[in-house]
């Protein structure tokens, strides 16, 4: 019976190293692009890399997802200012010889839709405040490995357990292609958010332009609501995504690029 015994764990161990041996450039190369979280120890187990790497998946997906909530949340919104300022746009154009018009459906649909993007904002702003801290923390970090230099990492003292593979060239190509791919990401969650402020604006522009006939009172006010509202998403309320925020943190990352271009 301990023969048996024997002989199949001897066989279960054959397959499972055959079965490491075909995967193993895979692993290799998970190994060089940071997929596997403690495939740099030298003790190479696969199996709690594998088990370590479940929670990096999921919040990786988690931080994907939040990313995709908010530029479809700063899309929808966008588009339906867009379209009050196409209407507004087509009204001018129609009532632009008539001396009266009545402003006051216009100016209640921009109070129903900035008190939408309360009500949106309200519900995401902790997922925006997030996900800009996230974007902005690995855009610095994956800078920090493409540009590393040894007078900025003689301050790290790894594990003895743990194998440096950032000065490898698979390991530099794939941080240069995670920072292009970090940056990418952030534009495309930034873009509609900023998008929706521009939009929010834009009816000042048809405003400043109405001829004196349809100048009253009613789009005297509305002109000031426009004026006097700011319609943007928010992060938690410490932050508004608007132009000045985003030169704001492009101002940071220059900041922080030539920080370390002089170490």
């Amino acid at each position: 019976m301990s023969n048996s015994h024997k002989y199949s764990f001897m066989e279960k161990s054959n397959n499972n190293g055959e079965f490491f041996k075909c995967v193993k450039p895979i692993l290799v190369i998970c190994r060089y692009m940071g997929l596997w979280p403690v495939s740099g120890t030298k003790n190479k187990s696969y199996t709690a890399a594998f088990m370590l790497d479940i929670p990096k998946v999921q919040t990786l997906f988690v931080w994907d997802f939040n990313n995709l909530i908010v530029s479809i949340s700063s899309l929808y919104l966008e588009n339906r200012f867009s379209n009050l300022n196409r209407i507004l746009v087509e009204e001018q154009k129609k009532h632009s010889q008539t001396e009266k018009f009545d402003w006051s459906e216009l100016r209640v649909h921009y109070t129903l839709l900035t008190q939408l993007v309360k009500i949106v904002d309200k519900h995401i702003n902790p997922i925006i405040f997030v996900t800009y801290g996230g974007n902005l923390f690995f855009i610095c970090l994956q800078f920090f490995s493409v540009i590393e230099r040894n007078s900025a990492t003689e301050f790290v003292h790894l594990p003895p357990c743990i194998i440096n593979y950032t000065g490898t060239w698979p390991a530099k190509l794939f941080y240069s292609y995670s920072f292009l791919f970090v940056m990418l990401k952030t534009t495309i969650t930034c873009g509609p958010a900023v998008l929706l402020y521009v939009a929010s604006r834009e009816p000042l522009k048809s405003l400043h332009t109405i001829p004196s006939s349809m100048y009253n009172s009613h789009a005297h006010r509305f002109m000031a609501q426009v004026y006097n509202s700011h319609v943007a998403l928010s992060g938690f309320d410490f932050f508004y995504i608007t132009q000045s925020t985003i030169l704001h943190v492009v101002r940071l990352i220059v900041t922080y690029e030539l920080v370390l271009m002089q170490l």
